[in-house]
């Protein structure tokens, strides 16, 4: 009888369980008679939702690809105006099970949840096609994402690609291009940086038989340029990007002033010019960078890794090579260290050390040397330093001696460089131009003997 009874409680309680599953679960879907099929447009003209408590968002298209015109009018990316056309573009065409709504299963629908979507034909004042779009969901068992939806006017709800869903429900700023320069595929003629102080440097592309591709066109004075710094510049400029948007109303535009820009940019290819004006907020290297593109105003944050493309003067261009003298012409060589190593060449290249005495060199080290010293490169230029305050003063600075037979160059090494960046200021005696260079290359050109010396046969 006990055991009975167990098994009369057990069935009682899968019971309640199997009542309490049906009564709570979804509605299942039932089939149609035929999918829903709405034919897009045969030019899509323009597109509007609403979402609710947003801004009205509408999308129109142009000559030159799809722009947002409200809440703020500018282009879409190139990816979103693709995804736009995909989406929307073609025929609409749900699967074969229609939904009903319920109090407690709205599937996004509900008036406070679902996107209110027209759709425009090319010149058409009234659309197409409205729709409300709710909730997106994965099919069960297939992986595959659908967005439920439901024809204006209409009850039955349908299930369409998941495309839909995901675009209209995407943050305004998702939708924009945050490309600021479009000069097409035209090769660039020429960049110009304008500062405010009255600094002005303008580079143009190299002659086609030149080891270089550009050249110093403004001011016109004799300045190699460093390729791989104006290249990266050049690249970053051609390809900027924002990081955010300042819109008109923003309270962020009020506070930037770009009647007196820092910096003004120009790029010219053949038929196009993109001028943008650089204000810098904050100082260091918290400061924000905001850029204002001539034409339509429109006003954008920049990234802090744009900043030396953006704020770029002679010295970020120039030439960073600082020895003259070239590793294979150099027949003696002075170091700075406590042993003030002086190592020369002979006539048959071989390197002896003339100080301090006695010492049997290591030929590749020697030669090792020669080449590190003819390819050496300032970390950065300078300016606005003096000598004294570099401790490239007479009586402050120590040197290293490099002769060839033409002549002799001293490179002058000053004081550490009292920022984070590190670095010891440096000159060579045949200009004046103060740089920088890494901790590393002070280590090397102040090696004692030893790090020359031949390994003992012992």
């Amino acid at each position: 009888m006990m055991v009975q009874k167990h098994v009369w409680i057990a069935a009682g309680v899968l019971v309640l369980l199997v009542g309490a599953f049906f009564v709570t679960r979804d509605k299942p879907p039932t089939q149609v008679d035929s999918a829903l099929v709405l034919e897009a447009p045969t030019t899509l003209g323009r597109l509007e939702w609403e979402r609710p408590g947003d801004d009205r968002v509408v999308l129109e298209s142009r000559e030159s690809g799809w722009w947002l015109t409200s809440p703020v009018e500018a282009p879409l990316s190139r990816q979103v105006g693709d995804e736009v056309e995909w989406a929307f573009g073609q025929t609409l065409k749900s699967d074969d099970l229609r939904f009903e709504m319920s109090d407690d299963r709205t599937f996004g629908l509900a008036e406070d949840e679902a996107v209110n979507v027209a759709i425009f034909g090319a010149g058409q004042s009234d659309p197409t096609t409205r729709l409300r779009i709710g909730e997106e969901i994965q099919v069960p068992g297939t992986g595959v994402a659908r967005t439920f939806a439901q024809v204006e006017g209409k009850e039955k709800i349908y299930r369409l690609q998941a495309a839909l869903g995901d675009l209209v429900r995407r943050r305004v700023d998702d939708l924009r291009s945050r490309s600021i320069v479009s000069l097409g595929d035209e090769e660039l003629r020429s960049v110009q940086w304008s500062h405010v102080d009255g600094h002005l440097l303008k580079i143009e592309p190299a002659a086609d038989s030149s080891e270089t591709r550009w050249k110093l066109a403004s001011p016109q004075v004799e300045m190699a340029l460093d390729a791989a710094s104006v290249g990266r510049f050049v690249n970053t400029l051609s390809r900027l990007n924002a990081r955010d948007f300042v819109d008109e109303g923003d309270a962020q535009l009020e506070a930037l002033d770009f009647d007196a820009p820092a910096v003004t940019v120009t790029l010219e290819t053949g038929s196009k010019q993109a001028e943008l004006q650089v204000v810098r907020q904050g100082e260091g290297d918290q400061a924000k960078l905001y850029v204002r593109r001539a034409g339509d105003g429109q006003v954008f944050e920049v990234a802090g890794s744009a900043r030396t493309a953006l704020l770029a003067r002679m010295l970020d261009v120039k030439d960073r090579a600082v020895m003259p003298i070239a590793s294979d012409a150099m027949t003696s060589i002075e170091l700075a260290g406590d042993d003030r190593v002086r190592l020369v060449k002979d006539e048959g290249g071989q390197w002896t050390m003339a100080r301090p005495a006695g010492v049997e060199v290591d030929q590749d080290e020697a030669s090792a040397m020669a080449s590190w010293l003819g390819a050496l490169r300032a970390e950065r230029w300078v300016e606005d330093v003096e000598e004294r305050e570099a401790g490239l003063s007479p009586g402050q600075r120590s040197s290293v001696r490099v002769s060839a037979a033409d002549g002799e160059e001293v490179l002058y090494l000053g004081a550490s460089v009292d920022d984070l960046s590190g670095g010891r200021y440096a000159r060579v005696a045949s200009s004046p131009a103060i740089f920088v260079l890494p901790e590393s290359a002070l280590r090397r050109l102040t090696q004692d003997a030893d790090a020359f010396a031949a390994p003992s046969d012992g």
